[in-house]
């Protein structure tokens, strides 16, 4: 087996929070059902919800505000043989703070099919509904400055396989509880579940993917395993051979 170690191209989080509408702020279900995000962000990826009351750092609004965000990687195959059989993969995310001190989550590999190379604000609406997981790693324990691993399973794994075709691969992240589309608790207080983690802009926090792989076979090519072969000497005699397996 043969492993790749491959750094994500693209990394952000696309959010959205909610926005002032008629003295109030939108609902939960508005922000988590919304076809379109607030903004992107790069360098610093603040990912899964939270919930804030009435404060003054987002005047002149009252009530309750919302914030969801979920994340796109981007990661370039071409560095893989063609024909590699892909056996096993991990994404490795480099914690920078935890602040899902309200209610940890599971942070949740989704298809990112419906993603582009570069991201715009209305992949957080084409994340809505890639719910299936690819792998997941609970916030429990999330680790500073370090690597926080998800292996990927079976479907995650078949997914890296038919983009090897493509040379490129394509993953969203969301908080689980966003899948499940669970309120963040409310009450007059910071009300967090989210984690920071580093994108691609910072050398050696990158997002990475790593890949266990055999090298397969080229299409096109044929490989003779092993052969027998018989022949008549000179003598009038049958004689044969076979040829050692390569």
């Amino acid at each position: 087996m043969a492993v790749a170690v491959i750094e994500a191209t693209n990394s952000e989080v696309i959010y959205r929070e909610s926005q002032v509408v008629g003295g109030l702020y939108e609902s939960y279900s508005t922000v988590h059902d919304s076809a379109i995000g607030t903004d992107l962000q790069g360098g610093l990826i603040s990912f899964g919800q939270a919930h804030r009351y009435n404060i003054e750092s987002f005047p002149p609004a009252y009530g309750d505000y919302f914030f969801i965000g979920r994340a796109g990687f981007v990661f370039d195959l071409s560095s893989l043989p063609s024909g590699a059989i892909i056996a096993a993969a991990t994404l490795s995310l480099y914690g920078m703070s935890d602040y899902s001190d309200t209610a940890d989550f599971n942070i949740t590999i989704v298809s990112g099919v419906d993603l582009g190379n570069t991201f715009v604000i209305a992949d957080y609406g084409d994340l809505l509904n890639d719910t299936t997981s690819f792998g997941a790693l609970t916030t429990v324990g999330f680790l500073l400055e370090n690597w926080n691993i998800i292996t990927l399973n079976a479907t995650g794994v078949a997914a890296v396989q038919a983009a090897l075709a493509n040379g490129v691969i394509r993953f969203g992240l969301r908080s689980s509880r966003d899948i499940s589309s669970t309120t963040p608790k409310i009450d007059p207080n910071y009300n967090d579940e989210y984690v920071n983690f580093y994108s691609h802009s910072t050398a050696n926090k990158k997002p990475k993917l790593t890949i266990t792989y055999s090298a397969g076979e080229e299409a096109g090519v044929i490989t003779i395993k092993g052969t027998a072969f018989r022949y008549v000497d000179a003598f009038g005699a049958e004689r044969g051979a076979t040829l050692p397996l390569v």
